[in-house]
């Protein structure tokens, strides 16, 4: 499985004496990020040949081993598959206890490109940390797209006249652990 991983990570205080290096060593130590159960599936129901009602959802759950995990998921309207979560929209995730407060994580999730980034931020040891993971989005997907051969118009009993439902199973994506610090 493809994916890239690019970690900033920026200090707040000056490493001016040991224990602040020190810090930072804890804070560093064993840095590791994952995406697993991401998860990705849409439904389209025509009503009428030239009517649908959309939506799709992709869920999946952030390990950084240094705050917990994030469980991030969204959902996005559009009119076909290739439409979904194709705008550069950040989306929010719930964050671990017990400090919520200094843990934020935001992702986007491009699906024509197969393509998700993942921001998150944290504070240990009075140092700011920033992570930004770039994920290749290699999912297994299937589709089944179904025809009512007994839909008439006017469609009195509301039944649809098509449906297409796309369906992918979870993947995990593991990481290298964070490389680069600034400060």
């Amino acid at each position: 499985m493809l994916y890239s991983m690019v970690v900033a990570l920026l200090t707040t205080l000056p490493l001016a004496n040991s224990a602040s290096v020190r810090s930072l060593s804890s804070c560093l130590d064993n840095l590791h990020f994952a995406v697993q159960n991401l998860t990705y599936s849409s439904s389209i129901i025509y009503t009428t040949p030239a009517h649908s009602n959309a939506h799709a959802r992709v869920s999946f759950t952030l390990v950084n081993t240094q705050v917990g995990l994030s469980f991030c998921e969204a959902s996005s309207p559009g009119w076909s598959d290739a439409d979904f979560f194709s705008g550069d929209i950040p989306r929010s995730c719930g964050v671990p206890a017990p400090n919520p407060q200094d843990i934020a994580t935001t992702f986007t999730y491009l699906r024509p490109k197969r393509s998700m980034q993942v921001k998150q931020s944290w504070t240990c040891g009075g140092n700011k940390f920033i992570s930004d993971l770039t994920v290749a989005v290699n999912i297994d997907c299937s589709s089944v797209e179904w025809q009512n051969p007994d839909w008439r118009w006017p469609n009195a009993g509301g039944a649809p006249y098509k449906t297409i439902m796309v369906t992918c199973k979870p993947i995990n994506v593991e990481s290298t652990q964070a490389s680069t610090v600034e400060g």
